[in-house]
Parts: C-alpha cells; sequence; structure tokens
C-alpha cells in the first residue's frame, strides 16, 4: 500500500497537469479575431511554471499562493459560465477548484514535507 508521501507526489503530479491545462486553456480557445499577446501568455505561463516548480520542492508559500490563485480563477470562470454564459470556460472552473482541492489534502503536504526533508 502506497504511503501518504506517495499518493502526495500522485496528487502534485495531478495538479501540476490541471493547472498547466487550465494556463494553456484560453490560449487554446482564443478566437482568429483575437490577437494573441505573446508577451502575457509567457509571463503568465512563466509564472505558473516557477509556483509549480516551488510547488514540487516542497514550499508551503507556493502550495498557498496557488490554492488562492487557483480559487479566484475557478470562482471567477465559474462565475462568467454561469453569468455570461460562456461554456468554453467550464473546464478551466473545474480544474481550478479540483487543483484547490488537491492541494488542501494532508497527502500533498505529507509530500512537501518529504520534499523538503531530502535537502
Amino acid at each position: 500500500m502506497e504511503d501518504r508521501g506517495d499518493q502526495g507526489r500522485v496528487r502534485v503530479l495531478i495538479v501540476i497537469a490541471l493547472l498547466l491545462a487550465v494556463e494553456a486553456t484560453p490560449t487554446l480557445l482564443r478566437t482568429e479575431n483575437t490577437p494573441l499577446d505573446l508577451q502575457t501568455v509567457l509571463g503568465r505561463g512563466g509564472l505558473v511554471v516557477i509556483l509549480l516548480t516551488f510547488l514540487w520542492l516542497g514550499h508551503g508559500w507556493a502550495r498557498w499562493l496557488l490554492i488562492i490563485l487557483s480559487g479566484l480563477s475557478g470562482l471567477l470562470a465559474g462565475t462568467l459560465v454561469v453569468t455570461k454564459t460562456m461554456l468554453p470556460l467550464f473546464p478551466v472552473a473545474v480544474g481550478a477548484l479540483v487543483s484547490v482541492y488537491l492541494l488542501l489534502t494532508p497527502e500533498v503536504k505529507a509530500f512537501q514535507d518529504h520534499q523538503r526533508s531530502k535537502g
């Protein structure tokens, strides 16, 4: 049977995949009439990658910052889905909120404790 640290590692990997997909979705869903602002895409994507790297390394502040940012993103996307009927944002809302749930589990905390103890 897996211990909590192994389960946490799997959950962190799922969070990484979800948040990278959430970050890429608006760029992939843009229409031909919407210009691609490469600087914004690279800046936001870079910030997400940096935060996910610190999450993997076991930094608790990165976990809490991702919880806050993902929660706000999920709530905003969910609100837009409901009030403006922007259904393409539904996966963004779900992905962000599932990430928040996973980041709040004790298994992720155990994995981060293990990562910090490694060095």
